[in-house]
């Protein structure tokens, strides 16, 4: 899922925009980039093929908190519970 901010941006993580550079820019670019995009899919792809994934019972989809808490990183104020279930 994609925060907010990003949604109508032109800004990607491939090093060509100054203001997001995750893995640095130009030649100084972290080789490793095309490889963790790609295993980066993989991986949460075959975790979304091998698992139906639930709330707790508690949660609704309308309920979740989208709150952003702001440092270094973003992340949410309230971590993201699912249960995943054998599919």
């Amino acid at each position: 899922m994609t925060p907010e901010r990003f949604l109508e941006s032109k800004i990607d993580v491939k090093g060509h925009n100054h203001e997001l550079i995750p893995f640095g820019v130009g030649r100084r670019m972290c080789v490793g980039l095309p490889l963790g995009h790609r295993m980066m899919h993989f991986a949460f792809g075959s975790l979304l093929n091998e698992f139906d994934w639930e709330l707790p019972h508690n949660v609704s989809p309308k309920s979740i908190n989208m709150e952003e808490s702001m440092g270094i990183t973003a992340r949410k104020k309230q971590p993201l519970k699912v249960i995943p279930k054998r599919a």
